[in-house]
């Protein structure tokens, strides 16, 4: 019999003195789910394709009823139909179907998919890896990995409630820059990073001249099957007007997995910058018309 471990059960973590003695081996597996992180330990919905990693855990034989009864009191399970904190159900290695097990999953009436945030990665000894929501140019990869080569792409997200602005201005860009601003029932799209490296993290806030040009802010974003949290940059002093981003800028948003209605209201956005910002910045308005041509 084996039991499948994604959380505080695993090796090395408090809860698995709860299973260690009835251990006979461990090697690492993965189920299908979502994982999301609970108030100090995660839950599993067995929905969606994502992957669950974890540990199969199993149980030396003649010691499978201890070791079922030890986990239910632990994990809040009392039997089929209760009133469970964690059902227990059978299920299989995404990879490797001829292993199977036992899985605790969220009960049905803890709401999990609203009241907690999804963990992407899937493993819940990466929790603490950071999360970054690019809507500029970091959504570009190539553009992005000049700055984190180590980061993993962990697919798109939507940022409801803000809007996209060019409401600020670099001369190394030549033009218009992008940023974020609260309005209600808009809704800007953008790329998750999962950024492990401290260094890199390091290196993204002076690319974003944090604390000074943009500053950090936590986040809620959208994602396929939940929310979760994310961080971000906002301008700390943004133009009351947007200045006319340059194609070569534009162009790094184009090429990125948002979608291509989002691009085209990229494009409007950047139409949309006044004539006044030409003048003041010396940034032909032009080149979002070449760009919205060539979409």
């Amino acid at each position: 019999m084996r039991v499948f471990c994604y959380g505080t059960l695993r090796k090395g973590y408090h809860n698995h003195r709860v299973i260690e003695p009835y251990v006979a081996s461990i090697e690492p597996g993965v189920v299908r789910g979502t994982m999301h992180e609970g108030p100090g330990f995660p839950y599993v919905v067995p929905c969606g394709d994502g992957l669950v990693h974890g540990e199969w855990v199993s149980i030396r034989p003649g010691s499978e009823a201890k070791a079922l009864s030890a986990v239910d009191r632990l994990e809040g399970y009392h039997g089929s139909g209760q009133d469970n904190h964690y059902d227990r159900v059978m299920t299989q290695d995404a990879l490797e179907p001829n292993i199977e097990g036992w899985l605790y999953v969220a009960g049905p009436d803890l709401d999990v998919r609203k009241r907690y945030p999804v963990i992407l990665s899937g493993d819940w000894t990466l929790r603490e890896a950071s999360l970054y929501f690019a809507y500029g140019s970091c959504m570009n990869e190539a553009d992005f990995r000049r700055t984190c080569s180590t980061a993993k792409d962990m697919g798109t997200a939507q940022l409801p409630g803000y809007q996209l602005r060019f409401n600020g201005y670099s001369a190394a860009r030549r033009g218009g820059i992008a940023n974020v601003e609260r309005k209600k029932g808009a809704v800007v799209e953008g790329v998750l990073w999962q950024i492990v490296d401290p260094q890199e993290r390091k290196r993204l806030r002076a690319r974003e001249g944090a604390p000074h040009v943009y500053r950090e802010e936590l986040i809620r974003v959208r994602v396929a099957d939940g929310w979760t949290w994310a961080f971000t940059y906002k301008l700390v002093r943004p133009f009351h007007i947007d200045i006319a981003p340059a194609y070569s800028y534009l162009q790094l948003l184009f090429d990125s997995p948002v979608s291509p209605a989002y691009k085209e209201e990229i494009v409007q956005w950047a139409l949309a910058a006044p004539a006044e910002s030409q003048t003041q910045y010396r940034e032909p308005r032009h080149q979002a018309e070449q760009i919205a041509l060539s979409f």
